[in-house]
């Protein structure tokens, strides 16, 4: 008994010595404390994984701790915020062997929440909205940039007022498609957590939540069902002047958009591997995939196109 205890803790000190570094690194590193951002749960991960929440719990508890005493208080909690419900609900879902969708939505969920919350502390303790602070500097940059331009010289008053009204046209539009944007981070943060916390629990015999492969995924067919009803929300959203509908179908129809994409990227790599396309070529098509906004849209039209025909007979062969 006491060994069976003995290992758990020594294991929560290690890892929530690595999680304390990386809490530091992610504050003080301006380019690497990016990349420990989004990997920091990592260790909280891999300690529920293998001994359960409790444990999990105990070490962000410590962790907090350690961290408000080396960093400012405010600080410490906002990152163990977004570390801890991170770590503990994805290293319980992949003890409990959910599926890697189920994992896949509570890591999400867990993750918005976080974030929800550490916009609510940051209000409450200092009375002043991020965001806020975030779009007032954002019309700041744009009012500089036009004093630059006309201190330089370089573009006419009539140039530097077309470009200041397309940056203040991106930044409504931002603010427009900030659900959206908030939902598609947190999936991407919560995706990749996954599969690196896969990758190192499979390096110790661990059982973990696998997706099937990438040319194997596809939208259900009830999605067209979807993007007509948000169709039609847009029309009366935009021509009717029907203000909620506006916001609504905009952010929906951003969503719409990356899931056909992705879904012409799976189709793309169904005919590489049909085809067998070389690691060159593969390369290339991907790299102007991403970079050009032609074939972006041929992608999402090829993925539009294969969830209307499904053209790999994923359906008819009942792979979901």
């Amino acid at each position: 008994m006491q060994q069976t205890r003995i290992r758990p803790m020594t294991e929560s000190g290690i890892l929530s010595a690595v999680a304390i570094v990386m809490i530091i690194m992610s504050v003080y590193l301006p380019v690497l404390g990016v990349v420990t951002t989004v990997i920091g749960p990592l260790p909280l991960v891999l300690l529920g994984a293998r001994h359960g929440y409790k444990w999990c719990f105990l070490a962000i508890v410590i962790t907090g701790l350690i961290a408000a005493i080396i960093l400012q208080p405010l600080i410490a909690l906002k990152v163990v915020l977004l570390f801890g419900s991170t770590g503990i609900v994805l290293g319980h879902a992949i003890q409990r062997g959910y599926g890697p969708l189920k994992a896949l939505l509570m890591t999400t969920v867990a993750f918005i929440v976080a974030m929800l919350a550490i916009l609510a502390v940051s209000f409450f303790v200092t009375e002043i909205n991020p965001l806020a602070i975030q779009l007032d500097h954002m019309e700041d940059s744009i009012a500089e940039a036009q004093k630059m331009y006309r201190s330089i010289g370089i573009f006419n008053e009539e140039e530097i007022s077309e470009r200041a009204a397309m940056a203040i046209a991106i930044m409504e539009l931002f603010k427009l498609l900030l659900p959206s944007l908030l939902l598609l981070i947190s999936v991407t943060y919560a995706g990749v957590n996954l599969l690196l916390a896969r990758v190192m629990l499979r390096r110790l015999r661990m059982k973990t939540p696998v997706f099937s492969p990438f040319t194997e995924w596809h939208l259900p067919r009830s999605i067209l069902y979807v993007a007509t009803i948000v169709a039609v929300m847009s029309y009366w959203g935009y021509y009717r002047q029907v203000q909620p509908l506006d916001t609504i179908s905009a952010n929906l129809g951003v969503l719409l958009v990356v899931l056909f994409f992705l879904q012409g990227l799976s189709l793309f790599y169904y005919l590489a591997d049909k085809y067998n396309l070389s690691r060159l070529v593969k390369g290339i098509i991907l790299f102007l995939t991403f970079t050009n906004g032609f074939c972006m849209e041929l992608t999402f039209f090829a993925g539009l196109w294969d969830v209307v025909f499904d053209y790999r007979r994923l359906r008819s062969r009942g792979l979901k």
